[in-house]
């Protein structure tokens, strides 16, 4: 979904044909490729677990205003959606680092003796 950012914005802004469009296209469907085969870390959704009920109605709000954009304003949402995807990716890499760093200040597991 994200490689196709360039083309939701075509779409949308109906941005004028040019020579360096399409190089900057290019380098940006080469960024991308980049990013999905890299190690760097990304948020995923895996890990979102249960959704705590104190915040359950307002989660649920906002997942039902998010389809009603989406069938609204398709392209919109789907550039909006690409690039919080894009500005979370250094979060989650500080994320990902501050829990590597605690797991090698926590010490061992103990082996069960039996």
């Amino acid at each position: 979904m994200v490689v196709m950012l360039p083309l939701y914005l075509q779409m949308s802004f109906n941005l004028p044909d040019s020579r360096w469009q399409t190089f900057a296209v290019a380098a940006y469907v080469v960024f991308v490729a980049g990013l999905m085969v890299s190690r760097i870390p990304h948020y995923s959704g895996k890990h979102i677990g249960r959704v705590p009920r104190d915040i359950f109605i307002l989660v649920l709000f906002a997942v039902a205003a998010a389809l009603v954009l989406l069938a609204s304003f398709p392209l919109e949402m789907l550039i909006v959606v690409s690039l919080a995807y894009l500005a979370m990716i250094p979060f989650s890499v500080r994320a990902w680092r501050r829990l590597a760093e605690q797991d090698a200040a926590a010490p061992p597991p103990e082996a069960d003796k039996a």
